[in-house]
């Protein structure tokens, strides 16, 4: 199973990838499966906080950073196989600017860990089984982690983590919605499906971000009824 994709990602490509305005940027956000992103990092800058959940957090920081590097190496030699199912533009004229930018954000991820961990902005949990509250934040971020990464889980692992992400947020953005070999995943339809009648909000919206051929698309939900604690 080929993953088309590589970690690091920056605020401005979240600010692509998500549709985010400078309103969303102050909302409360949770990023869900968030893996070694800037983003955090990023944001905490600005004075604004995130908090990032991934199953990775719990490994020690050095068991994470030689599971993060290695799985990167991975990730650029699958992409190096596949380039004709991305379109190159200035901003990445070819894989090695592509790779070298995402270096750079999970370099910025690495610098930040620590300290982010220690002071609750990065939160070792899987994105299925979150410990927050109901409607704890306005927006929750998915960035491949699901129909991507754990495609192979299948329809009820997405089902069971986007209702999650929908119980504690009240809107949920997802993207991209394709499969590890950059085609739109088939579990796309049978999970509109379900949440649909499930009483969930869900629309496709474009976005700006087409870096991935077919790609330039998230999945937006949203919970109809909100019900308290």
């Amino acid at each position: 199973m080929a993953n088309l994709l590589l970690w690091g990602h920056s605020l401005a490509d979240y600010r692509q990838m998500f549709g985010l305005s400078d309103e969303d940027l102050d909302k409360k956000i949770i990023d869900c499966g968030a893996g070694p992103a800037s983003f955090n990092a990023d944001m905490h800058e600005l004075g604004k906080r995130v908090i990032s959940v991934d199953e990775l957090y719990q490994l020690p920081f050095d068991m994470l950073e030689t599971s993060i590097e290695k799985q990167f190496q991975a990730m650029h030699d699958e992409m190096a196989e596949h380039l004709d199912k991305f379109n190159w533009h200035d901003q990445y004229p070819d894989l090695e600017a592509l790779t070298q930018a995402r270096k750079q954000g999970m370099q910025r991820f690495f610098d930040d860990f620590e300290e982010g961990l220690t002071n609750g902005r990065y939160v070792g949990e899987e994105a299925q089984k979150l410990s927050f509250a109901n409607f704890s934040f306005d927006l929750a971020l998915c960035l491949h982690y699901l129909f991507t990464i754990h495609a192979a889980r299948g329809v009820d692992y997405h089902i069971q983590s986007i209702t999650e992400m929908a119980r504690i947020a009240q809107e949920v953005r997802i993207f991209p919605l394709l499969d590890g070999h950059g085609e739109i995943s088939e579990l796309l339809n049978p999970i509109l499906m379900h949440l649909q009648q499930n009483n969930y909000a869900v629309e496709v919206r474009q976005v700006n971000f087409d870096l991935h051929k077919n790609g330039n698309a998230m999945l937006v939900v949203r919970t109809k009824e909100c019900t308290l604690d």
